[in-house]
């Protein structure tokens, strides 16, 4: 059908725009845009190693926000799982508890096959 495109445009608009934002220098816009990357549903293959970059991102609110969108996207994030071992280090004690997490989640989904939560366009 003819509108069928419409919402395939304005995902990919969003993502672009999102993940643009990902590494803009003002903190507060790079953490919204890691919260909000994980909760559109969004297509995994890039909004997956972006936010996985965005755990070395030097704001700690934006690293949380990587995290935890990661976990959203279930085994679909399984490429995030050395990343996120890495940030169980993290200086920041909610860094560590958002990546332990991701990965219970990650690594549990791939268990069952789960593969993410993906739901809006």
């Amino acid at each position: 059908m003819p509108g069928d495109t419409v919402p395939v445009v304005k995902s990919e608009r969003k993502k672009h725009i999102l993940l643009r934002a990902l590494a803009d220098p003002d903190n507060n816009i790079s953490e919204a845009a890691s919260f909000t990357l994980g909760d559109l549903g969004l297509s995994p293959e890039t909004v997956v190693p972006a936010l996985t970059n965005a755990l070395q991102h030097h704001f700690q609110m934006t690293r949380i926000g990587a995290a935890r969108s990661l976990a959203l996207f279930g085994t679909n994030a399984i490429i995030a799982i050395p990343a996120l071992r890495i940030a169980l280090d993290d200086s920041d004690s909610y860094v560590r508890e958002k990546a332990s997490n991701a990965l219970e989640v990650i690594i549990s989904a791939s268990q069952t096959g789960v593969s993410g939560v993906p739901s809006a366009s």
